[in-house]
């Protein structure tokens, strides 16, 4: 047969909700998950020795068990273009343990769920090569920069099914609106009730996604969930915020970010109850600023709320 090579940038990635774990819920072209900056680990395992005892030295082999595999990649963060349409991003955040809810011709809210996390089966080609996850779940750290896109990096974990040579699927942008750039005119942040001059925002939604292989079941998990976040700001008086004093005595107060100005492309992201970490100087153009650890702390099981207008 003759040699043909396959191409790195030919990739995609379809995902779509599974009814009952672990049972392929086989994604079309429709279900595409549009990413850039990916890393593939197609097959991750444990490696156990035998470890024989042998009148002679060397390798004996080892035997692979606990197999999954792993796609990381960033999403970039926009609307569906229509208020109360769910963006196309909406299984990934559904399969990293959020719910969806949805108001007609109003918004999109996901927030945690307090139940199980729903599951994905994701089909990941690389050119040529089709590689099945069951059961799949994720992690999802969205991340805001002063002159950038907003992107969000999602770490997806699945059980490893079928790896078949497969056309390469016809997928479309279409749908995947164009982010904004973060800016004066498209973004605004409020951190412990000041309106702030920030360069980034970042909040990483912590879930901790655990394979487990038992006799009997073989799953993978969110089995923790803790949410923390960045935010870069201006450094300004003590007067006008004290990050110190707020640090110090563990303040409790809220955020409030929106980027987007057009109805169908607003995203925004809230929390009640947020803690101040401990202020790092640094500098951008020669201005101070500080790095602000945030600890996004959970009432009754929910923290964060992303909502798309």
């Amino acid at each position: 047969m003759a040699y043909t090579p396959r191409f790195f940038r030919k990739m995609a990635l379809l995902n779509k909700l599974e009814a009952t774990y672990g049972t392929d819920a086989t994604p079309l072209p429709a279900d595409r998950i549009i990413m850039s900056n990916v890393t593939f680990r197609p097959l991750v395992a444990q490696r156990l020795s035998r470890d024989l005892l042998l009148p002679y030295f060397g390798n004996q082999g080892v035997v692979l068990a606990g197999i999954y595999a792993t796609i990381e990649g960033d999403i970039e963060i926009a609307g569906s273009g229509e208020p109360g349409t769910p963006p196309l991003w909406g299984s990934v955040a559904r399969m990293a343990g959020l719910t969806e809810t949805i108001t007609a011709d109003t918004d999109v809210v996901y927030q945690r769920s307090t139940g199980m996390p729903e599951s994905a089966s994701s089909y990941f080609v690389a050119d040529g090569v089709r590689h099945v996850l069951l059961g799949a779940r994720a992690n999802l750290a969205l991340n805001w920069q002063a002159v950038a896109m907003p992107r969000m990096r999602a770490t997806i974990m699945g059980l490893l099914g079928a790896i078949t040579d497969q056309p390469n699927p016809l997928v479309s942008t279409t749908g995947w609106l164009a982010p904004v750039p973060v800016s004066k005119a498209n973004t605004t942040l409020t951190l412990h009730g000041w309106s702030a001059v920030g360069q980034s925002l970042s909040v990483d939604l912590g879930n901790k996604v655990t394979p487990r292989f038992l006799i009997g079941d073989e799953a993978v998990h969110i089995t923790d969930q803790s949410a923390t976040g960045t935010a870069v700001v201006e450094a300004v008086s003590l007067a006008t915020i004290n990050w110190f004093e707020r640090a110090k005595a563990r303040t409790r107060d809220g955020l409030a970010f929106k980027h987007g100005v057009v109805d169908g492309n607003i995203v925004e992201v809230g929390a009640d109850l947020v803690e101040i970490g401990e202020p790092t100087p640094g500098e951008s153009d020669g201005f101070l600023n500080y790095s602000l650890g945030l600890d996004i702390i959970a009432n009754n099981g929910l923290d964060l709320k992303i909502t798309v207008r």
